[in-house]
């Protein structure tokens, strides 16, 4: 009798200090991939308490199933008003020509439930508006100095 308390407890204390290592390894996990903004100086012109935050990455608040591509970033970053509106930017480089670029972001990001229509106005600029869940983004196209496409998303939340 007392050698199956012994093993129950012995259970008990091995299954605790399971789910306290699964909680510990889980927030390190979350706290370490979790995209950190650089806080920088607001411009000049803007209102005050507006603030301006620089990504390494996609910044959180932009919905994944928006992106189609995976390049390095130009640039991301989110300016939040003090109204708690944030802009939220992010732009890279694609290798497809602006019309290619045009087609296959429509077509995934209607595929993906997102309601977008785009516009070639040209071989050197052209537009997406993609409308979800009362959400929308522009996403525009132009041809960057080194003749690839230079992709940018522009999301309000």
């Amino acid at each position: 009798m007392e050698n199956d308390l012994l093993k129950n407890n012995s259970n008990l204390v091995y299954s605790v200090s399971v789910i306290v290592c699964i909680i510990i390894v889980g927030f390190f996990f979350i706290k370490f991939n979790t995209p950190k903004p650089t806080q920088v100086l607001t411009p000049e012109g803007y209102p005050a308490g507006t603030t301006v935050s620089l990504y390494d990455t996609v910044p959180p608040q932009l919905p994944r199933d928006l992106m189609v591509e995976n390049f390095p970033l130009e640039y991301s970053g989110v300016v939040a008003s003090p109204d708690g509106r944030e802009q939220v930017t992010v732009s890279y480089k694609s290798d497809s020509s602006i019309p290619e670029a045009i087609q296959l972001y429509q077509d995934t990001l209607n595929k993906n439930k997102w309601k977008a229509q785009g516009k070639a106005d040209s071989y050197v600029y052209g537009t997406i508006i993609a409308v979800k869940d009362g959400k929308s983004a522009l996403i525009s196209f132009s041809i960057a100095p080194d003749l690839k496409t230079l992709v940018t998303y522009q999301y309000e939340k």
